[in-house]
């Protein structure tokens, strides 16, 4: 574990790029969410272990572009899902674009909304 005593941004810098980071990492295959690493002043990006980029190198860059467009330190670990949850969806679009009749399972219930 590394613990950086000078800190290169603030606690709030930090907390308004992680608030900006869903529009630069949604559309990375993968990503299970971010927070802040109070130890060193990171932005820590979990992604599913297996879509991880594969080459060492890939990753590397990809860090770097989103710490550069972020404007703060940034890295990427693998992790899991807490929770699993998945969503069947059916029944009819309106106008207004909304669904009606659509089922969400998720460990805990099977819920119907219509």
């Amino acid at each position: 574990m590394v613990y950086v005593t000078v800190a290169e941004h603030t606690l709030e810098q930090l907390r308004t790029a992680i608030d900006e980071g869903p529009s630069v990492t949604g559309g990375m295959n993968g990503v299970l969410g971010r927070y802040i690493d109070e130890r060193n002043g990171e932005i820590v990006v979990e992604f599913e272990a297996d879509k991880m980029a594969a080459k060492s190198a890939d990753r590397q860059a990809s860090e770097r572009m989103v710490a550069a467009t972020l404007g703060v330190p940034v890295c990427f670990e693998a992790g899991e899902a807490a929770v699993l949850n998945t969503v069947y969806a059916s029944g009819t679009l309106t106008n207004a674009g909304c669904t009606t009749g659509f089922t969400v399972i998720t460990p805990q219930a099977i819920r119907t909304v219509c």
